[in-house]
């Protein structure tokens, strides 16, 4: 018994879990076929909202898995463009992500806003690469209502308009409905077939529910839609392949340019040998006593600790700053003669441990 209950709560929330938030009292959908090419749908759905909610989604299906006439499998991916929701906010996705998705969706309504009750929406669009080219003639193959819906829709009209000079009649026209592949012909909808023009209306007590759809196929003459055929077969089927290279490409030389950190140069550092001051070593290095020579003894002594370096900010406008010198501590009795001639020079002769002197330089 306790098995039996906690079946039925499962099948309960299931059942809650996809129950619909709206029914479609009325939906029609108006298409014009171009010669050119392409057609325009125009699909208008009158909804009714039992629970608050922000908008709805509308998917469109765009790759299909389809067999040519000579038996052999593809896969045409149409386009849509031109997409319309007047007195909606909504939402499409962008070109790349179109071509990477199977479906396209369209988001209609206000995150920030709920309805219920009555609502109307017309959702416009253009349909591209989506008719079936063979030889004996041009197929138009579309899924008139969509399947993806939870809820029922109680009735559907279509109309279906093309050139008069395009000769069809009804024999051309199947119309199917029901479980999504079915290939029998619907008994609930009645179709007329006019110049120009292919219209259906459900029947009293027609029902669609979830999973069914309806959709209709009806052979064109050939030659009466031209067939678009890209200038480059390989860019409509792998262009995107390119963009996503074109991408990293861009991202690559701007971290070449800009994020790469920069190449790390050794620099050479000349050491005096043991036991001889820097100026000796200059010298020695070019047989000539420069003043340069002299002045490293400065950092030199500093880094014995026998003096220290201060700088003197300047004042006002028209002044520089000023760097001073201060005496630590003697040199040592093992300094040369020429060190402590300069040294004294600076400082005088007469520094005792723990006196500072100051020089200014």
């Amino acid at each position: 018994m306790k098995q039996l209950s906690l079946l039925f709560l499962i099948f309960l929330s299931v059942s809650f879990g996809y129950a619909q938030d709206f029914t479609v009292d009325n939906y029609s959908v108006d298409i014009t076929l171009h010669e050119a090419g392409y057609f325009d749908v125009v699909e208008t759905y009158d909804l009714n909202f039992t629970l608050p909610k922000h908008g709805i989604y509308r998917d469109i299906q765009t790759t299909y898995d389809l067999f040519t006439e000579e038996g052999k499998q593809e896969v045409r991916k149409i386009k849509i463009s031109k997409v319309e929701v007047p007195n909606h906010n909504f939402k499409t996705p962008f070109g790349f992500e179109q071509r990477l998705s199977r479906t396209y969706q369209i988001k209609i309504g206000d995150a920030d806003k709920t309805i219920v009750g009555p609502q109307r929406y017309e959702i416009r669009y253009r349909v591209h690469n989506a008719f079936l080219h063979e030889t004996d003639g041009v197929k138009f193959y579309w899924n008139l209502k969509p399947s993806d819906w939870r809820t029922t829709f109680k009735t559907i009209e279509f109309k279906i308009h093309f050139s008069k000079s395009i000769a069809v009649d009804s024999n051309d026209v199947f119309l199917y409905s029901g479980v999504k592949g079915t290939t029998t012909e619907s008994e609930q909808i009645d179709v007329l077939v006019a110049d120009g023009l292919v219209e259906g209306k459900s029947r009293p007590g027609f029902d669609s529910d979830m999973g069914e759809s309806v959709t209709i196929l009806i052979n064109l003459p050939p030659s009466s839609i031209v067939e678009i055929k890209p200038f480059w077969p390989f860019w409509t089927d792998y262009g995107w392949v390119f963009v996503l290279i074109a991408i990293v490409g861009g991202f690559y030389m701007t971290w070449r340019r800009y994020g790469k950190d920069d190449e790390v140069i050794s620099i050479t550092s000349y050491f005096p040998p043991d036991k001889m001051d820097p100026a000796m070593a200059g010298f020695l290095i070019n047989d000539s006593d420069d003043v340069s020579d002299l002045i490293s003894l400065i950092p030199y002594w500093g880094s014995k600790g026998l003096l220290r370096i201060e700088e003197i900010p300047k004042k006002g406008w028209f002044s520089s700053a000023d760097t001073k010198l201060i005496a630590l501590k003697p040199l040592s009795e093992a300094a040369t003669s020429y060190e402590k001639i300069i040294f004294d020079g600076l400082f005088g002769s007469t520094i005792t441990p723990g006196e500072n002197r100051s020089s200014y330089q």
